[in-house]
């Protein structure tokens, strides 16, 4: 029998605090998660660590602020650069392509959730949109 190999594919996300953001392409036909880490762990955010709670509400602003400029197809990076700066701007330009405009326009924020994995690695959720 020939040898078994495992190879590690993903480190454990125990303790993390991720921003589960799902955008929408088409006519809600298309989805496309991607997860953001967080600074801070989840114990941190469990325990209402004042610090860690200011840096996810600055986040969800910025994910706030994405998801109007996602809705206005006429906009282009420069715009978001001029207008919002860096940190928004690289949000805008990583958000998907929506594959039913041939890739010609952004997908839109169709929710975003709040994902933690306490120190054992159990997965909780919290709906923000």
């Amino acid at each position: 029998m020939k040898e078994i190999k495992f190879e590690l594919i993903e480190k454990s996300k125990a303790n993390k605090v991720y921003l589960l953001v799902k955008f929408g392409g088409g006519d809600a036909d298309t989805e496309h998660p991607q997860e953001y880490l967080l600074k801070g762990t989840f114990d941190e955010v469990n325990n209402k660590n004042p610090m860690v709670l200011a840096l996810i509400q600055k986040e969800l602003a910025q994910f706030a602020i994405l998801k109007e400029l996602l809705h206005n197809v006429d906009i282009e990076y420069g715009d978001v650069l001029k207008d919002h700066g860096e940190e928004i701007a690289k949000l805008y330009e990583d958000a998907p392509n929506d594959p039913d405009s041939d890739y010609q326009f952004k997908c839109y924020i169709n929710s975003i959730s709040l994902i933690g994995y306490d120190y054992k690695g159990n997965k909780y959720k919290s709906n923000l949109s």
